[in-house]
């Protein structure tokens, strides 16, 4: 708990001493532009200033604005996200340079942005936001001696020195003026944990509102300090030219600072506040659009420059057009060309006549992909072979054939299969919720026989074209049947090859079972992963498809809870994408088909669900890890920078953790990815009367499926 200990006083009225540096700025064009006039006026003659004009130094500068990520690193949250130079800060800079020869640049420089840290542990709590400003110069070298002359990309490193203003405060209060209060248990209340009114205490959430000035606390006596300070910057980069004028500058500068009290904490802060004897360093990554009041020096044409380049007039084909002005490079030699270099094409039919085998086709005519006129049999071969389903016209298939007027035709023969996503088969009417979801899909059919009405989505030629709408399906919540082969106007189910693996490994394809069995697939791959790699998961199950895909599945559970149960272990395992898949007498079916149920007694990891749900009592939650032993240290560290983090044990002795609270499952997905850029990684679990289920689960009980 920090502690007030004076009064802030008003600081005294000074220049700070960036101001300076921008004052050079204004100041140093002038100054260079008077020195090369007195360089003029020296000998009396401007047109005799001297013998080689290149020679002199004119005050043509680039000048930058750029924009980066600014970055701390010091006392507090050593080797947390704080310090990972692409998740912090936004800081902004100003860039004047000026070359001096062809290899070294000067530049001047002022920089302004923000810095800050957050520390939670069970040992300190500790925060801070610095607003950094500083203003000096640099001398960068761009390696010229050791590259070629003609390339668009510098590279460069660079040092100098600057002064810096930072001005650093801490957040102890929240915005109604409590302050917090550190608990064991990770939370943050308006009482101390060991004061006499602790059982009163609330919780509170800090508000990143950085109120009050570090300087002025001197919590470790400290006094009225100097928030100004040196620091030498070292940079390395690269700028990229775009135009003659125009240039990127990418770099990262290292700002090794000569004070150790940006943060607040120095190697003589009193208690648990005591850092080392290391200064402090700021590291800014930034991109800066440049634009070149004189020209790019690399493009500057060299006083011995004998003139056009070589390859401007070259004819590196040797057909008499010179390579900058020809539109056909590399005709083969000898080949009789026109003004643009392209050869002949006498025929007109979209064949050049060294590669056409007829060079006087009629015209009108069609030609092969020979150039030769296409006789009116195979005129009809090719026609009949672009409607046929017969499959008796097969011999030409994905040809390009080409008309006298350069148009291109391309055949494809028709194929006569194709693939289909069966939605369901309802015996008499349709149900009213299957007639609204079908009428919100795409590429619907809908065939009727024998009293049965049978649901198609999608006529696809290629197989994987059907599994991706199966997938798209399942995205949005709406579960299908298998995949169906349309040939000839027979539908068949596409077929399977059905493959156990025992506990050594090893393979022996099967009957699939009959009867109804839950499993949960772990995976589907194209190229097979070794069996080893399911080590552990029981009852192991490959089907390989004429997809192409191999799909993984474990288990074969009597009831649907109890895979959902497996399924989220095999989760915590590593298999992130599993997800549970009925069967009936080998075949996947639909959940309502199987006669899925959620048994009430099955207990889900935690606690068990039923099938009384009220939908408004479902919530989604992100799980964020699950121990059967102590939890680590570290981890514990981790989690109290998150906030409130719920833990349940379940009957299975594992204890699980949880973070946030939605009504929404995508407000939870989006809350996860947050968290995974914080380097915590978990996933969507549902809650229902506080029992945690899947978060698909959850999504059917709202549906109310």
């Amino acid at each position: 708990m920090f502690v007030l200990l004076e009064t802030p006083q008003p600081k005294p009225l000074r220049m700070p001493k960036y101001l300076i540096w921008i004052f050079s700025f204004l100041l140093l064009p002038g100054f260079l532009l008077a020195q090369d006039a007195s360089t003029t006026t020296a000998t009396g003659n401007p047109d005799e200033s001297t013998e080689d004009t290149e020679s002199e130094f004119i005050f043509r500068p680039t000048i930058g604005l750029g924009i980066g990520m600014l970055t701390y690193y010091g006392e507090i949250s050593k080797g947390e996200s704080t310090n990972n130079p692409l998740v912090n800060n936004l800081g902004y800079e100003l860039r004047v340079t000026q070359s001096l020869n062809n290899y070294l640049d000067l530049s001047f420089h002022v920089m302004t942005g923000k810095v800050s840290a957050n520390e939670r542990s069970l040992d300190r709590n500790l925060n801070f936001e610095s607003t950094i400003t500083t203003g000096g110069i640099a001398l960068a070298y761009n390696f010229d001696h050791l590259l070629k002359p003609d390339r668009i990309i510098d590279p460069f490193i660079s040092v100098g020195i600057e002064s810096m203003e930072f001005l650093s405060k801490t957040d102890l209060q929240d915005e109604f003026g409590n302050t917090y209060n550190y608990w064991s248990d990770g939370s943050i209340r308006n009482l101390a944990e060991n004061d006499p009114n602790a059982e009163n205490a609330i919780r509170i959430q800090r508000d990143y509102e950085y109120e009050s000035d570090i300087r002025a606390l001197n919590l470790d006596g400290f006094g009225a300090y100097d928030e100004r300070t040196w620091a030498i910057p070292i940079g390395i980069g690269a700028n990229m030219y775009i135009s003659d004028k125009v240039s990127f500058r990418f770099g990262t500068t290292l700002h090794y600072t000569l004070t150790d009290r940006i943060d607040g904490l120095t190697d003589e802060s009193l208690g648990n506040r005591q850092g080392d004897s290391r200064n402090d360093l700021l590291l800014f990554t930034n991109v800066n659009l440049n634009y070149n009041f004189g020209s790019n020096k690399r493009t500057k044409k060299d006083k011995d420059d004998p003139g056009p380049l070589l390859a401007d007039v070259g004819d590196e084909d040797g057909d008499g057009v010179i390579d900058i002005e020809d539109a056909c490079p590399q005709t083969p030699p000898g080949e009789p060309v026109d003004e643009k270099g392209c050869p002949f094409d006498s025929d007109e039919d979209g064949f050049v006549n060294h590669r056409d085998d007829e060079i006087d086709s009629p015209d009108s005519s069609y030609v092969d992909n020979r150039g030769v006129q296409m006789s009116e049999e195979q005129l009809e071969r090719l026609y009949l072979a672009y409607i046929d389903t017969t499959g008796k016209y097969v011999v030409i298939k994905d040809t390009n054939f080409a008309a006298t007027d350069g148009t291109q035709i391309q055949v494809k023969r028709r194929t006569s299969k194709t693939y289909s996503v069966k939605y369901g088969e309802f015996e008499g009417d349709l149900p009213e919720s299957v007639a609204n979801e079908i009428l919100s899909l795409e590429g619907v059919t809908v065939e009727e026989s024998d009293g049965k009405t049978t649901i198609y989505v999608g006529e696809e030629t290629e197989l994987d074209d059907a599994i991706k709408i199966k997938m798209g399906l399942k995205e949005k919540g709406i579960d299908t049947e298998e995949i169906v082969r349309n040939e000839s106007g027979e539908r068949t189910e596409v077929s399977l090859a059905y493959i156990e693996i025992d506990d050594a490994g090893e393979e022996r394809e099967v009957t699939p079972p009959a009867g109804r069995a839950y499993r949960v697939q772990v995976g589907a791959f194209r190229n097979e992963p070794p069996n080893a790699m399911f080590e552990g998961l029981p009852k192991m199950v490959k089907i390989r498809t004429e997809d192409g895909l191999t799909r993984y599945y474990t288990g074969a559970y009597p009831s649907y809870s109890e895979a959902a149960s497996a399924k989220i272990r095999i989760v915590q395992a590593g298999f992130e994408d599993a997800f549970v898949v009925p069967f009936k007498d080998g075949q996947k079916v639909r959940l309502t088909d199987a006669g899925a149920t959620l048994a009430p007694d099955v207990n889900l990891g935690n606690a068990s669900t039923g099938n009384n749900a009220n939908a408004t009592n479902v919530r989604f939650r992100v799980q964020i890890g699950a121990y059967e032993q102590d939890i680590p240290v570290d981890v514990i560290e981790k989690f109290m920078t998150l906030g409130d983090v719920d833990q349940q044990t379940g009957d299975d002795g594992i204890t699980r953790y949880f973070i946030g609270d939605f009504v929404d499952y995508q407000q939870a997905r989006n809350f996860m990815d947050t968290l995974e850029q914080q380097g915590v990684k978990g996933f969507v679990v549902g809650e229902n009367d506080g029992n945690i289920i899947s978060a698909g689960d959850a999504q059917r009980l709202i549906q109310g499926q």
